[in-house]
């Protein structure tokens, strides 16, 4: 396995189906109770669907479908719409203010968006700065007069984030965050129609 770079943005996709796939297994016991649990973290999964298409502009895409070769290489891509925030602030520096472990759903961060305001909204996506993993937030984020404030996240850390109130600050990405994907299936068809356009879909799913 390895990483191959950034999904080609020479063409805009016709469609983005966005999905959490969450692994959970379900118990019943013998009076009928289910008992439900997690299995592994949840991950997300799109599936991509690019308009027609003329070969000349195709290219570039087939090439590095083709270099992914299947589900063994991993790369970023940006997601319209998703990849970015709808709180307002796309250009403001977000850094984490306090060490947190794995598991934890709840980031103290920073922000220099302003004071007293809200940097993000629930159903934004966040990375991690030495992070692969990326997080959803799960409540409106807002900062106080200090700038400060809470960043709450589904799932919990994979990863743990280090104290870096000596300097080094952790940085989050809030906007254009990209997701560390690889393609889902070993067999792509890239589809060459006789009015020499060309079509393509292909699935993903989160590398974590």
């Amino acid at each position: 396995m390895a990483y191959i770079g950034s999904w080609p943005t020479t063409i805009g996709f016709k469609s983005v189906d966005f999905e959490t796939i969450t692994s959970t297994r379900v118990t019943e016991t013998q009076s009928g109770r289910a008992l439900r649990l997690a299995t592994a973290n949840s991950k997300f999964g799109v599936k991509i669907v690019y308009p027609r298409v003329m070969p000349d502009d195709f290219r570039s895409i087939q090439a590095f479908a083709t270099l992914a070769q299947g589900s063994l290489n991993n790369f970023d891509i940006t997601l319209p719409n998703i990849s970015y925030t709808r709180g307002g602030y796309p250009n403001q520096t977000m850094y984490v203010t306090a060490a947190k472990a794995i598991g934890s759903t709840q980031i103290d961060i920073y922000s220099d968006a302003g004071t007293n305001i809200t940097v993000l909204k629930a159903g934004d996506v966040v990375r991690f700065e030495n992070h692969t993993k990326v997080y959803m937030v799960t409540a409106d984020t807002t900062i106080d007069g200090s700038s400060v404030g809470t960043l709450n996240i589904t799932p919990g850390l994979q990863t743990a984030i280090e104290d870096d109130s000596a300097g080094g600050n952790t940085q989050v990405t809030v906007n254009a965050v990209p997701f560390r994907m690889f393609i889902n299936g070993d067999q792509q068809s890239f589809k060459y129609q006789t009015d020499e356009s060309v079509t393509y879909e292909f699935s993903l799913v989160e590398d974590i």
